[in-house]
């Protein structure tokens, strides 16, 4: 695949793939990846990534999705993958900031109903 994208490029070229680049120092990163999807090995190593360097890392792999499920906003997974950025965001920004408030939308659906991923794994703090 890479040959279609970088013909005759050095593949660990940061500019081609951030899984060479510096990931010191870094904000708190979520990755969000379906179960299907052919870019799940580069998310977890990512991740590794992410997390060697000291970042705050977390990641969600969706079981039985695709890439970029997020975009299918018919799904309920859609939602609830949105819901889950919408939440990491908020908590680290209250945390990074003490005084900021955020406003939090209702969820469209009781939260027994909202689908989950299928593994997370959190940095610890």
């Amino acid at each position: 695949m890479p040959d279609a994208y970088c013909p005759g490029q050095d593949r660990h070229n940061p500019l081609l793939s951030p899984l060479f680049g510096n990931w010191n120092g870094l904000p708190p990163l979520l990755f969000h990846a379906g179960s299907t999807e052919m870019l799940l090995d580069d998310s977890v190593r990512a991740h590794d990534r992410a997390r060697q360097a000291g970042v705050d890392a977390d990641i969600e792999v969706w079981v039985g999705l695709p890439h970029v499920f997020h975009v299918f906003n018919l799904i309920p997974e859609s939602r609830a993958g949105l819901r889950a950025v919408a939440d990491f965001i908020h908590e680290r920004s209250v945390h990074r900031r003490g005084t900021l408030t955020l406003a939090r939308p209702v969820a469209d659906s009781p939260a027994s109903t909202i689908p989950s991923p299928i593994r997370r794994w959190a940095a610890s703090t």
